[in-house]
């Protein structure tokens, strides 16, 4: 348009000048355009030649406000990773979520994020949740909430999302769901099992931790099982019902691929004793993710051995039936072991996929997806490289003790350090005790992180007068040992406990260890005839009938395997009238001096062995 009136100037003009000048003409003379801006001929130039300096000039726009160059960065963390112990292991409210002591598998993503240019709780958020729930529950409860603060403290309507393993399911919870406020912008998982991982049917239905499942899960999900056990009054409670009431959530994570066999035949979905509507819902609703404006993309990992199928055949023993184990079939190999190495430990990379914007790391295990995929995940979000790579590596030994009383305690270390509430010598980054003394009812944690080998003694005060309890538990990458003690204190009493930690084991008995805790039975009346506590015929009376149940024990596994019903029922039977045998004794020991504690403990003992041992019909 400016060009066209800018011909017809031109026109104008060279009518004008070409007009022939007759004695009636009149000489037409250019105005001077500084002196009379406003002439139609100095306009006309200006639509050709704005810049000149009679054209009028627009007022300049004022600034806009700035926004944020990027969307702001909600994390959410995987399975363990938040704790609140008193909402966890007392199912009270208080006290607030954070990461599990030693368990911030974000911390290298962070600094990297941070060395992008974000800030913790200024446009970095984390969604912390309580991982024992429903995953819808915790989008609801913690993710949303979380998100509504990002978008208030930045200005933002859209956050971005990066979510480890059980957290992506999570975050599509909420982005699927029908409370989504179209909030967010991107989602990036990290080894989030988008079809469910077999090692959480081993765990449902088998009550058995996955080989592959590192020594930071078990030792957590043992501590937390034994608290939960005291706080809900259900001690004799036993896997797998014990992971089905306290961790529902594993529910979430159970496979909808069919990758269980029985007999040699592969179950269909449908055909198994439990399903995953959650997983199937997400599956078929996928298309919401993209329908609704989220940019999804994963990140998975293989050649680590992973659990994909698990074989199972019809022979279900009377401890499967009793305690409503294996429901679909009994597990060949009892455990399941690893056979695959197209995952990360924990997910095959087909469940870590999903989409059509997927990457692959290689020989990375699940726990540390977040600190090896860090580059990854800034190229996703649009973000500058930054050259320098952060580290996050979890420990391999876990030691801890919780108390759930009126007690305080002090651990003296191999090395002579001390930790307690005002102590800690191992260092904060290394050790933790975490207690409020101004809450009673606050249990107390107490972790020592990849402990040195040697003796640690604890010493136990009562604060107060009551019952107690004491949860010691200990894991490694071999083996889980849970042990709870209880018993009665009072103001200023003191009780001291010796426990060695050396050759990647611990000197104490996992209470699910039946035979080992009566062999503690022997080793118990030794040392008390030892120290004059009791009389010969007093150990002989207890070592007896421990002698006599170890070899119904080891006679009724041999039946049990030559399939002599009759025989293996027998061997059960007198089994339980021995123990029944130990606990008269241990009752007379009580009227004697100085016997009560001894008598206690083998009480508490006979009690965790019949819980345990095959049951008797």
């Amino acid at each position: 348009m400016a060009l066209q009136r800018y011909f017809l100037s031109l026109v104008i003009m060279i009518g004008v000048m070409l007009t022939p000048i007759t004695s009636y003409a009149q000489i037409v003379t250019l105005p001077d355009c500084n002196e009379t801006p406003n002439h139609f001929f100095c306009q006309g130039q200006c639509t050709f030649d704005p810049t000149l300096p009679w054209c009028p000039q627009p007022s300049p726009s004022p600034s806009p406000s700035p926004t944020p160059t990027n969307d702001p960065i909600v994390l959410v963390p995987p399975l363990i990773a938040s704790y609140n112990k008193k909402l966890m292991k007392k199912d009270e409210p208080g006290g607030q979520l954070d990461f599990v002591f030693g368990g911030n598998t974000f911390r290298a993503l962070i600094n990297k994020l941070e060395n992008a240019g974000y800030e913790m709780n200024k446009n970095l958020f984390i969604a912390h949740y309580d991982w024992r729930q429903s995953n819808i529950i915790s989008a609801e409860q913690y993710l949303l909430p979380v998100i509504q603060q990002a978008k208030q403290e930045t200005g933002a309507s859209k956050v971005d999302l990066i979510a480890h393993s059980m957290g992506g399911l999570v975050a599509r919870s909420y982005l699927q769901g029908n409370n989504y406020a179209n909030d967010v912008n991107q989602l990036i998982t990290l080894g989030t099992p988008h079809t469910g991982a077999s090692g959480a049917y081993q765990a449902w239905e088998g009550g058995q931790y996955p080989e592959t499942w590192n020594s930071f899960i078990r030792f957590h999900i043992d501590r937390m099982e034994a608290a939960l056990k005291k706080t809900r009054n259900m001690k004799s409670a036993t896997r797998p019902s014990t992971f089905r009431t306290f961790f529902p959530s594993l529910r979430d994570l159970l496979p909808i691929d069919a990758l269980v066999t029985r007999e040699g035949n592969t179950i269909s979905i449908p055909d198994l004793a439990e399903q995953n509507p959650l997983l199937q819902n997400l599956r078929n609703t996928f298309n919401l993710i993209s329908d609704r404006g989220v940019s999804l993309a994963t990140i998975g990992a293989k050649d680590q051995p992973t659990l994909k199928n698990v074989s199972l055949i019809n022979n279900r023993t009377v401890e499967d039936a009793d305690r409503l184990r294996w429901r679909d079939g009994h597990a060949n190999p009892d455990p399941p072991t690893a056979n695959s190495t197209d995952g990360d430990t924990t997910v095959l990379l087909s469940s870590a996929h999903v989409g059509s914007n997927n990457t692959t790391l290689t020989g990375t295990d699940h726990m540390n997806l977040p600190e090896k995929a860090q580059d990854e995940v800034l190229a996703l979000l649009g973000l500058a490289e930054v050259e320098e790579h952060f580290e996050y590596q979890p420990p391999k030994k876990l030691f801890g003790i919780t108390i759930m009383s009126p007690l305080s305690a002090v651990i003296q270390g191999p090395n002579g350090q001390i930790l307690s509430f005002n102590r800690n010598d191992f260092g904060n980054e290394t050790a933790e005790y975490d207690d409020d003394p101004s809450d009673p009812d606050d249990p107390k944690d107490i972790t020592i992180l990849d402990p040195p080998d040697g003796k640690y003694t604890i010493t136990y005060t009562g604060t107060g007068e009551g019952e107690y309890t004491i949860i010691t538990t200990y894991a490694d990458d071999d083996e889980t040992i849970s042990s709870t003690r209880e018993g009665v204190t009072q103001t200023g009493q003191a009780e001291t406990e010796v426990i060695t930690i050396g050759n990647n084991t611990i000197s104490l008995l996992d209470d699910t260890d039946y035979q080992a805790l009566l062999k503690e039975i022997i080793a118990l009346a030794k040392q008390a005839k030892k120290d004059n506590l009791i009389k010969g015929y007093d150990q002989a009376n207890l070592t007896r009938p421990v002698t006599h149940a170890l070899n119904d024990l080891r006679l009724y596994k041999l039946r049990t395997k030559q399939g002599r019903t009759d025989a293996t029922l027998s061997r059960l039977q007198s089994y339980y009238e021995e123990l029944n045998e130990i606990e008269q004794v241990a009752d007379q020991l009580r009227n004697k001096d100085n016997c009560q504690d001894l008598a206690h403990e083998i009480l508490q003992l006979v009690q965790k062995i019949k819980l345990y041992s095959p049951p008797l019909y």
